[in-house]
């Protein structure tokens, strides 16, 4: 015998690290080092990786677009088989609910839809491109903009 007690059949089922590899006297397997910034073991592929690849059984998603009821546009995933119809029902990807700026409701669907359009969706987007933001809330306020002009105009004139 090589000195390790043999494990019941079920123990070894269940908990199947439990039994040491053939051809190893050990008891005790060692565990791998993992990367101290993903904790994955180091053999394996990062978190990206796996995110892009899909599980088996498992579908590759698309971003879908939809507006809602009260003419916002929300941006989801949706599996690449299922049609654009399917937006609705989707795993949310962007804009945020912007109610806690308290804009008028009409204000606030514009700067949504003007997000949206600008492809700000996440806090990723909104980081990477700050112009994006400027650019998108100057489009939802174009006409706010356009009349504080004409005052300032009309006093000029006076």
């Amino acid at each position: 015998m090589d000195g390790n007690p043999k494990l019941p059949d079920w123990l070894t089922t269940v908990y199947p690290g439990l039994a040491a590899p053939a051809g190893r006297s050990e008891s005790r397997r060692k565990a791998p080092v993992e990367d101290l910034e993903t904790g994955l073991p180091r053999d394996n592929p990062s978190r990206k990786e796996q995110t892009e690849t899909p599980h088996p059984g498992t579908a590759r998603m698309r971003r879908a677009q939809y507006t809602a009821s009260d003419g916002r546009v929300f941006v989801t995933a949706i599996p690449e088989a299922a049609p654009d119809t399917h937006a609705d029902i989707g795993v949310p990807i962007g804009p945020p609910d912007l109610s806690t700026l308290k804009l008028p409701d009409d204000w606030t669907v514009r700067l949504q839809n003007a997000l949206v359009a600008h492809g700000i969706l996440t806090y990723e987007d909104y980081r990477r491109n700050p112009m994006a933001v400027r650019g998108a809330i100057n489009s939802a306020m174009r006409e706010q903009l356009r009349e504080l002009e004409a005052i300032y105009r009309r006093r000029a004139e006076g």
